[in-house]
């Protein structure tokens, strides 16, 4: 008899709390109702639920745009791979000159290397320079009044291009001179047309000899 009067008592609370929450939430409806509010409340229900659904577009959206980066940057290195290295050559006073003109062929979509932008920290350029000539498919020399009439590392760098030159077939192109200014050309050189920078039309015709005789050695 005991345990159905406690047994009573829960319920008749459990009852009146049920009565109670009910009494609150339409409280609470008639508020909203009269400050207007009841119809918001209706929209923010749902903005939240199309909240979580834009979320979760958002989310799926990005992570295939993620995939398709990666793809796209693997993509991106195969190309890389198949265009040509051009080592750019130059006397450490016309270095604003040399990094213009790597900027201009990275824009072409070539390789070209430069000693400023391609060395690695810790590197010894003694030993990488040479390996980079030797690797290179073409080489621009820069010459300028200051190149043409210093000792210094420079003329190793022509030297070596020049040696490589001498391997290629006849008919070939890898050594490119590029007058900066009105500079003497090397006897050394006189052989080799040279480019003039300072025509408008330089950028352009450095790409046209590097894609044609690149187009002929993979033909």
């Amino acid at each position: 008899e005991a345990e159905e009067r406690d047994t009573q008592r829960v319920l008749e609370k459990r009852t009146a709390w049920n009565d109670n929450s009910r009494r609150a939430n339409s409280a609470l409806a008639s508020l909203l109702e009269t400050f207007g509010l009841g119809a918001l409340k209706d929209r923010l229900e749902n903005s939240s639920a199309e909240y979580q659904r834009l979320f979760s577009e958002v989310m799926r959206v990005t992570e295939q745009l993620a995939t398709l980066r990666r793809e796209l940057d693997a993509k991106s290195m195969e190309l890389d791979q198949l265009a040509p290295v051009v080592f750019i050559s130059y006397a450490k006073e016309d270095v604003d000159l040399a990094d213009s003109l790597y900027i201009a062929l990275k824009r072409k979509g070539f390789r070209p290397w430069m000693d400023k932008r391609s060395l690695l920290p810790g590197e010894k350029w003694q030993n990488r320079i040479p390996q980079a000539v030797k690797e290179s498919d073409f080489l621009i020399a820069c010459l300028s009044r200051r190149s043409v009439t210093k000792r210094g590392y420079v003329q190793t760098e022509i030297k070596l291009a020049m040696d490589a030159a001498m391997k290629m077939p006849e008919g070939s192109i890898y050594l490119i001179p590029v007058r900066v200014d009105d500079c003497e050309i090397p006897t050394s050189l006189s052989g080799y047309q040279y480019v003039d920078f300072k025509e408008p039309d330089a950028v352009d015709r450095i790409v046209k000899a590097v894609m044609m005789e690149w187009n002929r050695k993979r033909t």
